[in-house]
């Protein structure tokens, strides 16, 4: 035979033979699942009896087999609301969409709860709660802030939704709401741990509320979060934390088959291959517009199994080997790797080349489906129009088409699917061959890749000198050869993958599913800054503009860690002149929590960031200049570790010294002073014995506002409703990578003033400036000099009041203007001044 000179790649031949690891006996893995889970008696749902969403009913052998045998885990399961059934628990991890099993539902007095079961925890964090179907806005305290679930804020139960999320870390303990309203039935037994569980609550308004058709016709619909699912251990520095690196998924999930421990893996080697896993597709620092080369996502339903790390693994594009310490190693498989070995014609006994496919059932057509974010975290297949590698045109017309289909389940992005779609569609393609040699062949042992000399035959007989993917070595001892399976690397993959010609787009993106409305989309939100008031308070505010027809508009943010965004935040929406929406915030009023600067230091103090550190001696504190608002709230926050004897205290002074309590033992407190008059600093004072360290101290203004610091990573939306509950989409979202103040000059107030000499109204319209921070009305009485009459905080376009009772005799004038200034005292030109002259 003659071999090709233009040779195509695969991995038929080489495909990565399954673990050995073994499965736990499944009658303990149901017996410890049921065990945490509901550690107690059955529960009833709709007359049903229900144990456990996790009691994994594989008993009967036939079951077993048919669990196992599922090559391609479903992915869509975790997507899906079940009830009433046994059946078995759902595992997720990366970012997906996950639905639930409800575990129980009943109802007591006009409240019905359901308990609902997501996946296997941790959850990292919840992204957006979906109510069948549509996304809403569930506040920290579990109350449901979109329409038409709200409430006025005066009512002391602010939505007739409230839903809790535990995220299965492994210390749950039972709701609370379930242990009192169902007595009976609930126990403190029932924990779901381990299990990222809801507790969806819906207070009934009663059949004769015009509210009960809105809310609950139909009956309770499916509650899905998008959610970051995990906790993956990283070797590079020892962290347990959510990620998206599929390196460390496939770690984790081989770990969790039980035969391989932590120990087992080669930690540099699975740390460099996590730090490719984080480079770009073209091993270039990752940008926006070049996405990382592994990411992995996705769920399944029923027990963990080798064919899904296989799965995980094709989707990663990772393969196993075993490292010079005899270790588990994991590695990202290239395109063209370099070799590590060559067979010469001098080493094989015999060589056997072969011919892949026959052209008539070699595949021409690479379709590629992945796990997409696009479209709503389901699998999707990319439309490969265009991407010329994926269509071997003459075979096409040849012989027709013959399909090859990259399924990669967990592949969670579109050119990560493609790079890996292009190796797998040419290996499928290839020529492959075994090589017989000496036992010198044990030299290829635990190597993946050579150069093999191959003897050439036809016209041009020679030696063709060839790249090729090897498999395991396998020795004969009796007859002193080793058989080695291999395949031929093909020439097209040595050219490197172009994101930009080699890969496919990204599907449409699916928005989240909304009732039929006629209400228009209202524009992407312009702008979003923080204001700081003169007391030091802060607020977040955003500017948007809505079309007609919507009687209540709902503004909504979500604060990022890292690159992940968290669950949306609801604002208070004005809907006047100007159309924004605000939220007081949060920050730490210290200027650097480490203790490096800013800190006076008393006698006995000293600075070891990001500790502070006291001897015994003198009563001394530390402290930072400030200005304390009398009347105000403020929380301290502060861990001491390793004392020895004595307290330390956080203390206001300056005027009226107020103090808290002396705190004498390790631990993290938190405690609340009121501002007294005439405070001017904050300090933490140790008393004379106090002997020890404290840290990560935290000073903010007390109302359990959300914490938001400048430079914070956000973005906004905004949709409107009717009165009757009909929303419009939402809006484009506006991305602000990093919050700040603007400072830069508003526009001049307006002013109105009113009435007659000693009793003037002054009304001044704030311009509608989004960072507007306060006004100031200025008198000017008989010529004395203009002196601030008022300053008042200020939001865009407020009319803010002034009853000026200064009188003027004859002759003399009395004026008045206004202006307004950003958080740092920027000031705005004056408003037209008000003059009067008494006759």
């Amino acid at each position: 035979m003659r071999i090709k000179t233009a040779l195509l790649a695969g991995a038929s031949l080489l495909a990565m033979t399954a673990h050995a690891n073994a499965m736990p006996p499944l009658a303990a893995a149901a017996a410890l699942l049921t065990s945490s889970f509901f550690a107690g008696s059955a529960i009833t749902i709709a007359g049903l009896s229900v144990s456990t969403f996790l009691s994994v009913a594989f008993a009967v052998g036939g079951a077993i087999v048919s669990a196992l045998s599922q090559r391609k885990p479903n992915t869509k399961a975790i997507k899906q609301t079940s009830q009433g059934q046994e059946g078995p628990g759902r595992y997720a991890f990366g970012r997906v969409e996950v639905d639930a099993q409800i575990g129980f539902g009943g109802t007591a007095g006009y409240f019905l709860s359901r308990w609902l079961f997501h996946c296997f925890g941790p959850l990292d964090g919840i992204e957006t709660y979906f109510y069948d179907g549509r996304e809403i806005t569930v506040e920290p305290d579990g109350y449901v802030s979109t329409p038409p679930w709200a409430r006025p804020p005066t009512h002391p139960r602010p939505s007739y939704m409230n839903v809790t999320t535990k995220i299965g870390g492994g210390t749950e303990t039972t709701p609370a709401n379930l242990l009192s309203d169902f007595p009976s039935t609930i126990t403190t037994d029932h924990r779901a741990r381990g299990i990222a569980a809801s507790v969806m609550r819906i207070e009934n308004p009663g059949q004769q509320s015009a509210r009960f058709g809105r809310l609950l016709q139909g009956g309770i619909k499916s509650l899905r979060l998008l959610a970051r699912v995990g906790k993956f251990y990283d070797p590079r520095d020892a962290s347990t934390e959510w990620t998206l690196n599929g390196v460390l998924h496939v770690m984790h999930f081989m770990r969790q088959l039980g035969a391989v421990e932590l120990a087992d893996f080669d930690a540099t080697a699975v740390g460099d291959a996590a730090d490719i896993a984080e480079l770009s597709i073209l091993g270039l620092t990752v940008t926006p517009e070049e996405p990382e080369r592994c990411r992995l996502s996705g769920g399944w339903e029923g027990p963990l199994t080798t064919d899904i790390i296989q799965d995980m693994m094709e989707s990663a594009g990772i393969e196993e080997y075993t490292t010079d310490a005899g270790l588990i190693g994991l590695r990202l498989i290239d395109d063209w790797p370099q070799p590590e070995i060559t067979f010469t014609l001098g080493h094989g006994v015999e060589n056997y080349p072969q011919a892949g496919p026959e052209s008539g059932r070699r595949p021409n057509i690479c379709k590629v489906s992945y796990f997409s974010p696009e479209r709503r975290y389901e699998k999707a297949e990319l439309d490969m129009t265009g991407v010329a590698w994926a269509r071997i045109e003459d075979e096409i017309t040849a012989y027709g088409d013959q399909e090859f289909h990259a399924d990669l389940t967990f592949c969670c992005n579109h050119v990560q699917a493609c790079l890996i779609a292009r190796r797998l569609f040419y290996m499928a393609r290839a020529d492959f061959g075994m090589l017989k040699t000496n036992m010198a062949g044990m030299a290829a042992w635990g190597l993946r890749t050579a150069l093999i000399d191959i003897p050439d035959v036809g016209d041009n007989e020679g030696t063709l000198t060839v790249r090729a993917r090897l498999d395991s070595a396998r020795p004969d001892d009796a007859a002193g050869t080793v058989e080695i399976p291999y395949q031929i690397i093909p020439d097209i993959l040595s050219v490197a993958f172009n994101p930009v010609t080699d890969a496919a787009p990204a599907p449409p993106l699916l928005v989240p599913q909304q009732v039929e409305t006629d209400l228009d989309t209202p524009d992407e939100p312009a702008e979003a800054l923080i204001v700081e008031y003169p007391d030091k308070t802060r607020e977040l505010r955003v500017l948007y503009t809505v079309p007609a027809g919507g009687d209540i508009t709902e503004a909504v943010y979500r604060v990022y860690t890292g690159s992940a965004p968290g669950v949306s935040q609801s604002m208070t929406e004005v809907d006047g002149v100007v159309k924004y929406a605000y939220r007081q915030v949060a920050y730490n009023l210290w200027a650097d929590p480490t203790f490096a600067t800013g800190w006076t230091l008393g006698s006995g103090w000293t600075s070891a960031p990001p500790y502070a550190v006291k001897v015994a001696g003198v009563e001394a504190g530390l402290f930072q200049t400030k200005t304390i608002v009398t009347g105000l709230s403020y929380d301290f926050t502060i861990t001491v570790s390793d004392r020895t004897a004595g307290a330390v205290r956080p203390r206001f002074a300056g005027g009226t010294v107020v103090e808290g309590t002396g705190i004498s033992t390790n631990g993290t407190f938190t405690q609340t002073l009121v501002g007294g008059s005439g405070n001017t600093s904050a300090s933490y004072r140790g008393d004379a014995s106090f002997a020890g360290k404290i840290s990560t101290p935290f000073l903010q203004h007390s109302g359990g506002h959300p914490i938001i610091e400048l430079g914070t990573h956000l973005d906004f939306r905004v949709r409107i409703f009717t009165n009757d509950g009909e929303s419009s989409f939402y809006s484009d979202i506006l991305d602000v990578p990093s919050i700040a103040i603007d400072n830069t000059a508003t526009a001049a107030p307006t002013q109105n003033v009113t009435g007659n000499n000693g009793d003037w109204d002054v009304e001044t319209t704030a311009p509608v400036d989004l960072n507007v921070a306060y006004i100031q009305i200025e008198k000017n009485v008989a010529l004395g000099g203009f002196v601030v009459a008022s300053t008042q905080n200020a939001r865009p376009g407020v009319i803010y009041t002034l009853n000026v009772t200064d009188g003027v005799i004859s002759g003399q004038t009395i004026q008045i203007r206004s202006r307004a200034f950003t958080s740092d005292g920027t000031a705005s030109a004056y408003s037209a001044v008000f003059s009067f002259t008494e006759t």
